[in-house]
């Protein structure tokens, strides 16, 4: 049904903005299943009224504008060759669908702000990092950690350490596959919380890796890694 404009009456181009949108919010619907987007409220539609009130008033205030006549002394232009012309309703109603173009491009642009927070609620908690670690051929275990604010933090099971040894957490710079160069974050905390230096860059050092360490005071790495997983 179409909706009446400033003036009361029907604005003929109402219900085919609103088909229009539907179109574009059943293609933003066919993206992840995560992100929902909603129907514009009606002070949207509203708003898109009052635009296409405002352009109709403007035009008939152009229809009203009496022609420009030639003088004698202004030559005539011969326009048979030259390329089609346009009549001034078709360049009114093309510049007309430009704008009611633009105000389909913003209103679809709210109704996926509007869907923004449901599609990036993973993100929502601050996570800006993480790593699913996996046990290496020999060991056993699972974990994971999230870096979050330069601080990372560490979830794992499966873990226990014999006499005289415990696990350690590393930064890996790997190329092809080998260790490149490596950062030790430290001995794996009971709370599983460690605040990076700053000094690390993390687009070099992108590898969580987990060795276990004999207490020998060796501070390099034994070369027997438990679990690893790379952030992402």
């Amino acid at each position: 049904m179409n909706e009446p404009d400033a003036s009361g009456r029907p604005d003929p181009h109402m219900d085919e903005l609103r088909s229009e949108f539907g179109s574009i919010m059943d293609l933003l619907n066919e993206g992840p299943s995560d992100i929902a987007v909603e129907e514009p409220s009606p002070s949207v539609w509203a708003g898109i009224e009052s635009v296409l009130a405002d352009e109709r008033s403007s035009s008939e205030r152009a229809d009203r504008v009496p022609p420009m006549h030639r003088t004698a002394s202004e030559p005539v232009i011969d326009v048979t060759d030259s390329a089609p012309v346009v009549s001034l309703d078709d360049a009114r109603e093309r510049r007309g669908w430009g704008k009611r173009t633009a105000v389909l491009v913003a209103v679809a642009a709210a109704a996926l702000l509007v869907a923004l927070p449901i599609g990036l609620s993973t993100r929502s908690s601050g996570v800006e990092l993480a790593a699913d670690l996996d046990a290496l051929d020999g060991f056993a275990g699972s974990g994971r950690a999230e870096l979050d604010d330069g601080t990372l933090t560490l979830d794992v099971e499966g873990l226990s350490a014999p006499d005289g040894s415990f696990y350690e957490l590393w930064l890996l710079d790997l190329e092809d596959g080998e260790v490149a160069d490596l950062r030790s974050i430290g001995r794996i905390a009971d709370d599983g919380s460690y605040v990076l230096d700053e000094n690390i860059d993390l687009d070099e050092f992108t590898v969580v890796d987990i060795s276990i360490e004999e207490d020998d005071g060796d501070d390099s790495h034994s070369g027997n890694s438990v679990l690893r997983g790379p952030l992402s």
